[in-house]
């Protein structure tokens, strides 16, 4: 699941008021905040503290974020501002010269293209490149139509028009590449890409599109279950959104939160902002201001999907919402509310008898067809079609015949936190058996998302259940599943009694040999031996384990000096664990 922090003040505005509205961009670990009226700050976010400051006159507001950029030897900040005149300005203020020329519209997006110059896109559709030395335009592209988004990377400036071309690309080497989205259609909605995979999400409210720029179709499109003020796209499957009182992770693959926070009390959205990315997690900051204060908070979102979010964890279900008695019922008494529950999906009208005599003749094509034609753009089961299909897959185990992407909208659906109470509390209650079918009948599960779930502490009969899907552990796998629950395991259920390879692992894992030849203190060896020993019990296999230690020790014996001899000896005598002492390996130390 998502990280994310409780927000914070992080500075103070002086002199703000609600008429001054706080425009906000961020430069690596670097905060820029321009407040109309007074001025940019450049604060650092690692240290929390003010970097550099530039005033504005009282009348000026801000058209766009700043944005600054600089070390400590250097530094060059950006800003277009527009007086009560209604003169448009863009100021740079650098180490060697500050300079300010008027712009030819309201800037909506500004940058540092390197040494090429400055960058500007206007709102009516004008993309300028200006020179840092005197303010001239070097060249421009100008797309008619009102300029409703933009964003910049990879060397690349991404605008957004409402008019008949939905999207244009400037490259700063190549030059402009148009792609229509929707053709004469108004795009009203929020706007974010993903420039890698050449896809756009577009948001308006409740409704999303994930447009694939290469056909120009929506690929995925649908409703939330909350309205959105804010959003900014994580990846094509994830997105960070805010409402008048909550941020919340989405996840669209799965159809689940991720993770929600309340909002400060009576906080003003300023902007969702990208601070850096890592090799295993993006982080993201997150820019709130009152009246006199800014708001952060940081999201960490791990990159890979698991399994343990995809269908929730134990600790989503509230006890206390459960009817009396739920946890006994079995799932023959589910099936049994089958007829009951397949009369409340009239939401389905006439496609119910397609869609179950698709489910009965395992007919995948034409189940997702049926499934494409009711719901359109919607995303969102109804809950009389979620009854309908979980008693089905309730009554003998139909899993198997759903593709993986409508299983994981099912199961988001069920274990998403949004859902009412009634049969989706008393699915819940035997999540047991029903994660047991899930996967065993899903066939394409990855191997990360069954080590994620393994990692996640399951019940043993879930976890011996992924151990055999996954097939094949590796020492740290074997190591982290061991040391949470060494005790529930049987060698039979590790499938390793008749596979050497996996004890060679877990010594190998342990680096006991390595550790008793090395200067290691003695009573870090003898915790290690303690914790391999331990292990070996509760696997029923102390003998081989202890044999394969004696083979690698003797291994390590042969090609070691007298030190190392030495070394063994006085470990041999002053090493007892439990009744499993070195005497008993009757080891040769010379």
């Amino acid at each position: 699941m998502a990280s994310i922090s409780p927000f914070f003040p992080f500075a103070t505005l002086s002199n703000t008021s609600l008429r001054r509205k706080c425009h906000v961009s961020l430069n690596g670990r670097e905060l820029v905040v321009g407040v109309d009226g007074e001025g940019v700050n450049v604060y650092n976010l690692s240290t929390s503290s003010i970097v550099t400051s530039y005033p504005v006159p009282s009348d000026a507001m801000f058209m766009c974020p700043p944005k600054s950029v600089g070390s400590k030897e250097s530094r060059k900040t950006i800003a277009c501002t527009q007086n009560k005149a209604g003169l448009i300005k863009i100021q740079l203020w650098s180490s060697s010269k500050n300079l300010n020329f008027t712009a030819p519209g309201k800037a909506r997006y500004l940058d540092f293209l390197g040494d090429v110059g400055i960058s500007a896109i206007f709102e009516k559709g004008l993309f300028c490149v200006f020179s840092e030395e005197n303010g001239s335009k070097g060249w421009n592209v100008e797309e008619k139509g009102k300029l409703d988004s933009v964003v910049s990377k990879d060397g690349k400036l991404y605008a957004v028009l409402n008019t008949l071309h939905g999207r244009v690309i400037f490259d700063v080497k190549l030059g402009e590449q148009v792609i229509e989205i929707g053709r004469s259609r108004l795009i009203t909605g929020k706007f974010l890409f993903l420039h890698q995979e050449l896809k756009a999400f577009e948001i308006k409210g409740k409704t999303y599109r994930l447009w694939d720029l290469g056909s120009q179709k929506a690929s995925l499109q649908g409703e939330l279950p909350h309205s959105t003020i804010e959003v900014e796209a994580v990846s094509q499957d994830t997105f960070i959104s805010v409402d008048d009182s909550n941020l919340r992770i989405y996840d669209l693959k799965y159809k689940t939160i991720q993770g929600s926070i309340p909002l400060p009390n009576e906080s003003r959205l300023s902007g969702i902002l990208h601070v850096a990315s890592y090799e295993h997690c993006a982080e993201y900051v997150v820019v709130f201001n009152t009246n006199s204060n800014l708001y952060l908070c940081n999201i960490i979102i791990p990159k890979s999907a698991r399994l343990s979010d995809i269908v929730g964890k134990p600790s989503y279900i509230k006890q206390e919402t459960r009817p009396q008695g739920i946890e006994s019922i079995s799932l023959e008494e589910i099936s049994k509310m089958r007829k009951s529950l397949n009369n409340s999906i009239q939401g389905l009208g006439k496609h119910v008898p397609q869609l179950l005599d698709a489910v009965e003749k395992r007919q995948t094509l034409q189940f997702d067809t049926i499934l494409e034609q009711h719901y359109g753009s919607e995303s969102v089961f109804t809950q009389e079609f979620l009854r309908t299909i979980f008693s089905w897959i309730f009554k003998d185990g139909q899993l198997s015949f759903y593709p993986k992407r409508t299983t994981a909208r099912l199961l988001g659906e069920l274990r998403r936190e949004y859902v009412p109470s009634g049969y989706f509390e008393i699915l819940k209650s035997n999540d047991t058996d029903f994660l047991s079918l899930f996967i065993q009948k899903v066939v394409d599960l990855t191997d990360d998302e069954l080590v994620s779930f393994l990692r996640s502490n399951p019940t043993p009969k879930l976890r011996n259940l992924a151990i055999e899907k996954l097939g094949t552990l590796t020492p740290s796998t074997i190591l982290t599943i061991l040391r949470r629950q060494p005790q529930e395991f049987l060698l039979s259920e590790l499938r390793i009694s008749d596979n050497f390879e996996y004890i060679t692992l877990l010594i190998d894992a342990l680096n006991i040999p390595s550790l008793v030849f090395s200067d290691a203190n003695l009573g870090d060896v003898r915790r290690t031996i303690e914790e391999a020993i331990h292990i070996a019990e509760a696997i029923k296999s102390v003998d081989i384990v202890l044999t394969e230690f004696l083979r690698m020790a003797k291994e390590k014996k042969e090609e070691a000096g007298r030190k190392d001899t030495k070394r063994l000896y006085a470990y041999k005598q002053h090493s007892c664990i439990g009744k499993y002492t070195i005497e008993t390996l009757e080891m040769p130390v010379g």
